[in-house]
């Protein structure tokens, strides 16, 4: 009898242990998952950027914005799941402004002044290789 009494009692305990746990790892997911995202949907807007330089349009560039626009989505979502990360997304999303920004006006002014990068004549014209 007191084997089955122990038995039910450690189900019990058991069953009111995962509850509790779904309550923390949900957020805890979260807060690893988002990471992650960011991080593949960060690579992944350096492909735009890059190919709209290469190819000479900036209809690549709206590619570049909407992985942007994700990752600026799933920081506030970081931040709203804790306030102890919200310090430290509200300056990644600082340095992810600039360095959107950064990039976007180098891309622009790649293609809109259509420098041929791998032109010759820069090298000709260079005084350290005229010897």
């Amino acid at each position: 009898m007191a084997l089955v009494i122990g038995q039910g009692y450690f189900i019990i305990i058991e069953w009111k242990n995962t509850l509790r746990s779904k309550n923390v790892a949900q957020p805890l997911c979260a807060m690893l998952e988002l990471p992650a995202i960011n991080l593949g949907l960060l690579l992944l807007m350096e492909r735009p950027i890059n190919g709209s330089v290469v190819a000479c349009d900036e209809l690549e560039l709206e590619t570049a914005e909407q992985y942007y626009k994700d990752i600026r989505a799933n920081l506030t979502k970081t931040s709203s799941l804790s306030d102890a990360l919200k310090d430290r997304t509200n300056v990644i999303e600082k340095l992810l402004m600039v360095l959107n920004d950064s990039a976007v006006r180098i891309a622009k002014d790649f293609i809109c002044s259509k420098i041929n990068i791998l032109s010759q004549e820069p090298l000709r014209s260079s005084p350290l290789l005229a010897w």
